[in-house]
């Protein structure tokens, strides 16, 4: 399991706190506000909702919305120069959006991964975040952005099992969001 957390803000949830009672955050279920429509674009198994009924997001008086969600990522690893490490990229991108409504950045420290519990046969020996943003030929003013986490992992043969398919367990995978939509 990880934590993907993204912030965004939204001029329509803020409010003046001396007109509320000083009241300076709210929690409420994500299904009641805007959410970003971010999604692993890499992934390899099927589509799930990452924002189950029960979570809540915090919305501070300024309108800053913050979202923590429980999620399991899972991608494709491809082997490298080095028998023995391959790459993991894992691809965030907004399913509906493009860059002209909505951006992505990654937080400066990239993956956080504090509570990353190895698992054997199998060792992160480097890792990278990068933001693209791409043009296509049939809409050249739409750019469209990414954020690519990529893994290196160390694969030991004789105890990692089976076919290589690795999740970012124990690792989050942080977004942050702004949104240029105007409602």
């Amino acid at each position: 399991m990880t934590w993907m957390s993204m912030s965004w803000r939204d001029g329509r949830l803020s409010w003046d706190r001396k007109s509320y009672g000083d009241i300076h955050k709210l929690n409420i279920p994500p299904f009641q506000i805007w959410v970003p429509d971010v999604v692993l674009m890499s992934r390899v198994d099927s589509f799930a909702p990452q924002f189950p009924d029960r979570l809540v997001a915090t919305i501070k008086h300024t309108g800053d919305v913050f979202l923590v969600t429980p999620s399991e990522f899972k991608t494709r690893c491809t082997p490298t120069d080095d028998p023995s490490v391959v790459t993991c990229p894992f691809k965030f991108q907004s399913w509906t959006y493009d860059g002209n409504e909505i951006g992505l950045t990654a937080r400066q420290e990239g993956l956080d991964m504090n509570d990353y519990v190895e698992s054997p046969g199998l060792k992160v020996i480097k890792r990278d975040t990068k933001v693209n943003e791409w043009f296509y030929e049939c809409c050249p003013e739409e750019p469209y952005p990414d954020v690519m986490f990529t893994i290196d992992v160390k694969v030991d043969a004789s105890s990692a099992s089976g076919k290589l398919l690795i999740s970012i367990s124990s690792l989050s995978a942080c977004l942050f969001l702004f949104s240029n939509l105007s409602f």
